[in-house]
């Protein structure tokens, strides 16, 4: 409850035109931020741009604001426009057909892990990389949000601009479809062996 007062205190506060609250409102969702316009674009540099402009705007438009019931829901929300924004001009610009291509990073590929638990963790992230994007955008985007930023289902709703119910049955029917591919290779396995 005490980080909720914060959050309305910091907030009121860049409404009239404070700039320290935007810079605690900053190291408050900085991290959490980054990682989801990660998530979705696949690009640090983009990710990184994508958060500042959130806050320019933020400053920009401080005098204009209202008050949200959850401040990092409605960051996340702005950021999701921003970087959707971003990869549909980007999109065009180099024409290319598929909005979220889903590739795993080149230069993170080409470095050699050093120990074995390195190499475990690398293979572990590449199964997931691969699994993850055998589900759809929308899935794959309220798993990051469930479990990664740890929203609730309310707040996923209304960043996905789903209802309750369906953010809930989005993510049950993406955790679904990971279950099968993680069953079905193992009952291979087991039938081979």
């Amino acid at each position: 409850m005490a980080e909720i007062n914060d959050n309305r205190q910091s907030w009121e506060s860049l409404k009239k035109g404070n700039s320290e609250a935007l810079a605690a409102i900053y190291r408050r969702f900085d991290d959490d931020l980054l990682n989801y316009a990660f998530a979705l674009s696949r690009d640090k540099d983009m990710a990184k741009d994508c958060v500042q402009e959130l806050f320019l705007n933020l400053w920009a438009q401080r005098k204009n604001l209202t008050t949200p019931v959850s401040t990092k829901a409605y960051l996340i929300v702005s950021l999701r426009n921003i970087v959707i924004s971003r990869l549909t001009a980007e999109k065009r610009r180099l024409g290319m057909h598929l909005l979220f291509n889903g590739e795993q990073n080149n230069a993170e590929a080409d470095v050699l892990n050093s120990s074995i638990t390195e190499e475990e963790e690398k293979s572990r992230n590449n199964w997931l990389y691969k699994n993850l994007g055998a589900l759809t955008k929308r899935q794959q985007e309220v798993i990051h949000l469930r479990f990664i930023q740890e929203l609730d289902y309310n707040q996923i709703a209304e960043i996905t601009g789903l209802n309750y119910q369906g953010a809930r049955n989005l993510l049950y029917k993406a955790l679904q479809a990971l279950r099968k591919q993680i069953l079905v290779p193992a009952l291979a396995y087991l039938l081979v062996s």
